[in-house]
This record gives structure tokens, C-alpha cells and sequence, in this order.
């Protein structure tokens, strides 16, 4: 249940059944993991690193490890501690150097530091393990529903060089765009071509809405 909610990004719901399991059964790492994943979601930070600490003290050689590594790299992007992020970013990409949302996140927390050699080298990465990979596929893999959070790592991305990308606040900071847009909501023919001229991909409103 506390999975399918945060799934749905009912985060605070579905923290409610996970703070239930370990009074229940205080070893419990699966709950443990997974709450702390859901406290991080939510910008719980200090939380969210005890209960994974304390998942990852229960099982060690767990098979959920790596998702509960990335709490503490959500935990760090969503609360604005970039070199705690870069550092959590290393952790998962070294323990688990096939998985892709770790090396997304060291790509963004890199060019956020403005470390653009090895935020370019993290795309590398990306792109050998999915050489289709676009910024609009993201928020599949690892959906950042916190706003401050989803924009530290959309901001990163491009400068890493995986491609700009078309999301809400571009509406608002690029104000020729509006004619487009209302155009659009009135149901008129317009260029999409014109609308994403040097974008790679869009995420978020009113892209998803068209």
C-alpha cells in the first residue's frame, strides 16, 4: 500500500503505513527503506537518513539497497545540500554502476557545482547504458514531484550536455512563448516545431496536456 501511494506520489499518505510496520516488527528493513525513501520525497531530510541508515544496518546485502541509497540523493537534491548530493550520487553509482537514475543525478549534482568535465563524463555513462536516454524520459524512472528538488536536477541536466528541456517555467521565463500557448488552449493550428525549436524534450505543463 505505502508503495502504490508513493508511487502516486501520495507521499504523507503513504507514509502512514510504513511508520505502523516497524512498531509492528522493529526489523523491518523494507519498511525502514521505503519510508525513508518516502520522508526524503517529502524534504523530511533527517528523517529520511535515519530510516535508511537503519534499513541499511538491518540488510546489509538487501536487494532494495540501491533504492534506498537514492532516498539519500533525494533527500540532498530536495533540501538544497549540493555536495551532500554529489556525495550520495558517488555512493550509488559506485555500488551500483548500472543504474541509471544514479548516474542521472551525478551528471545534474556535477553541473550544478559546475563541474562540467565530470558532469559530462557522467553523461557518457548515461548514454551507455540507454543511448536513446532524453531528459523527458526522467521523471519515469525516478519521478521528482518536489518543485525545488525537480528543478535543481532539470537545471542540471542540461548543463551536463544530456539536452535542453521544455518544462513550465520556460512558459514564464521565455514570454514570446505565451502567443503559442493561448493559440494552442484555443484549439488553433499551431507550429510545435517552432513552439520546441532547441529543445530535446519536454516535461511537465501545458507540453503534457498536447
Amino acid at each position: 500500500m505505502a508503495q502504490t501511494r508513493h508511487i502516486a506520489h501520495e507521499n504523507v499518505d503513504a507514509a502512514k503505513p510504513c511508520r505502523t510496520a516497524p512498531r509492528l516488527n522493529p526489523n523491518l528493513a523494507h519498511a525502514e527503506g521505503t519510508l525513508g525513501l518516502i520522508q526524503a520525497h517529502i524534504g523530511n531530510h533527517d528523517e529520511a537518513i535515519m530510516h535508511v541508515e537503519k534499513a541499511l544496518h538491518l540488510s546489509p546485502k538487501d536487494p532494495n539497497q540501491v533504492i534506498w541509497m537514492v532516498a539519500r540523493v533525494v533527500a540532498a537534491v530536495v533540501t538544497d545540500r549540493p555536495q551532500e548530493y554529489l556525495k550520495s550520487c558517488l555512493n550509488v553509482t559506485e555500488h551500483a554502476p548500472n543504474f541509471l537514475p544514479g548516474w542521472r543525478h551525478l551528471a545534474a549534482a556535477h553541473a550544478n557545482l559546475d563541474q562540467l568535465d565530470a558532469a559530462r563524463a557522467a553523461v557518457v555513462e548515461i548514454l551507455r547504458i540507454a543511448p536513446d536516454d532524453r531528459i523527458g524520459t526522467l521523471l519515469d524512472v525516478l519521478p521528482l514531484v518536489h518543485p525545488e528538488g525537480r528543478e535543481r536536477f532539470l537545471t542540471g541536466l542540461p548543463k551536463a550536455g544530456l539536452g535542453p528541456c521544455h518544462h513550465m517555467e520556460e512558459v514564464f521565463q521565455n514570454p514570446p512563448q505565451l502567443p503559442f500557448w493561448e493559440a494552442a488552449a484555443r484549439g488553433e493550428t499551431v507550429d510545435w516545431d517552432q513552439i520546441f525549436d532547441g529543445y530535446e524534450s519536454a516535461v511537465d505543463w501545458p507540453s503534457a496536456h498536447y
